[in-house]
């Protein structure tokens, strides 16, 4: 069995980290301090908003994946923030454990930190 990281840890130092690159960073809702999942809210305002789940690749490793949002040049950015505020509403109905972080980031600094899966 291996030690995990508690969520409320990470959060925090996700927070740091983008912070002292004056990129914005904050919880719009808090989860289960031991384990909860996180949800990052990429909010990079005109260019659009994505949002990135936790997820684990088949062989067990840490990933994300973008489930709302998008990035397509035209898109609205407006409605992918929209879409994006949904799916963290439904997901915290189902789970209340679920984190929810926002970066705005109109300078496209922030990279979620592992792999993206699709």
């Amino acid at each position: 069995m291996s030690a995990r990281l508690k969520t409320e840890i990470w959060v925090a130092a996700m927070i740091r980290r983008y912070e002292a690159q004056g990129v914005p960073v904050m919880v719009i809702a808090k989860g289960d301090v031991d384990g909860g999942a996180v949800l990052v809210k990429h909010n990079r305002f005109a260019a659009g908003c994505r949002l990135y789940a936790q997820v684990r690749t088949p062989e067990g490793a840490a990933a994300w994946m973008a489930v709302a949002g998008g990035d397509k040049a035209g898109d609205d950015a407006r409605a992918q923030e929209m879409a994006c505020d949904d799916y963290i509403r439904r997901e915290r109905d189902i789970d209340p454990d679920v984190w929810a972080i926002e970066v705005e980031d109109a300078r496209g600094v922030f990279t979620p930190d592992g792999a993206v899966v699709s």
